[in-house]
């Protein structure tokens, strides 16, 4: 009996997990330019809004130029989205008023013009259809140990390409192509790659998907993949709660939030230092403590 279709949540939580490959080092220049810069840092993906308080972004991530990419990742979508992204777009630009922002949306299925005119203003994002990448070809480059981190990502967005290859035949080629890698950075790509895979099975047959599946048991890859994802989930839940408890805390005891706080904050991802965090926030003596224990300098 086949598992589930994928939910919308378990896609958020995957497209997350790809979106922290790319912070660690990644690189956007295979996808969009070959002058992108070397990603270093995610950032603080909530931005303020003039409809909201406050909205979450896919993706903040801050490039070792100091330039600041605002991604976003669409399996579908219609013109109604553009408007949204523009918000998104001048929200970073305040927020990051002297930095260079790029808005580059990524196209899991299908690509539509993302174009807006008003007036004098005109917006355009640039865009990727990973459907119109040649898969088995980037695979191939890749092979004999030519992999690097800063491409990495493009393997775990394999699935989402043009590819000749089964699935479970595209999952088995890649896992020796990831060897050189580091454990982590190996293990993320490959629960990621497996996920999209089942996303994407899941899209053609009953059949596909279930092998998928198995192929991911026998080979030891995420053997529990809807298991782990759903504690990826969970933990991330967890963790973006704790944030914002510390967040809420900094600003409650001294008013302001300094930048350098919350993109460290941002980036944590250990609930026991944000928790500890969170402790000397409140018993700091001053605002200057605070953020020494925050960004420890």
């Amino acid at each position: 009996m086949p598992e589930p279709l994928p939910s919308r949540e378990m896609k958020d939580h995957v497209l997350r997990l790809v979106f922290s490959i790319l912070a660690r080092g990644g690189s956007l220049r295979s996808l969009v330019a070959a002058d992108a810069p070397r990603l270093v840092r995610a950032l603080d993906s909530v931005v303020p809004t003039v409809q909201t308080a406050a909205e979450e972004t896919d993706a903040l991530l801050e490039a070792e130029d100091g330039s600041i990419w605002h991604l976003e990742f669409q399996f579908s979508g219609g013109r109604e989205q553009v408007a949204r992204w523009v918000r998104y777009h001048l929200a970073v630009v305040e927020r990051y008023p002297d930095r260079d922002v790029h808005t580059v949306i990524l196209w899991g299925m299908r690509r539509m013009p993302v174009r807006l005119v008003a007036g004098e203003v005109v917006f355009g994002a640039r865009q990727v259809l990973l459907g119109e990448q040649e898969g088995d070809q980037l695979l191939e480059a890749y092979s004999g140990g030519h992999v690097s981190p800063e491409d990495a990502v493009l393997l775990a967005l394999l699935p989402l390409m043009r590819v000749r290859r089964p699935m479970p035949e595209l999952i088995a080629a890649a896992v020796p192509v990831l060897e050189p890698l580091e454990p982590a950075l190996r293990l993320d790509i490959l629960t990621a790659m497996s996920a999209l895979a089942y996303f994407r099975a899941s899209r053609a047959s009953p059949v596909e998907q279930a092998r998928v599946l198995e192929v991911l048991r026998e080979m030891a890859i995420t053997p529990n993949l809807f298991e782990d994802l759903k504690d990826m989930g969970r933990a991330e839940g967890e963790a973006k709660g704790r944030r914002a408890d510390v967040l809420e805390a900094f600003e409650v005891r001294f008013e302001a939030v300094p930048e350098a706080v919350r993109q460290a904050v941002a980036t944590e991802k250990d609930g026991t230092v944000l928790s500890a965090w969170l402790r000397g926030i409140i018993r700091a003596k001053d605002q200057a403590e605070a953020v020494r224990l925050v960004t420890g300098g």
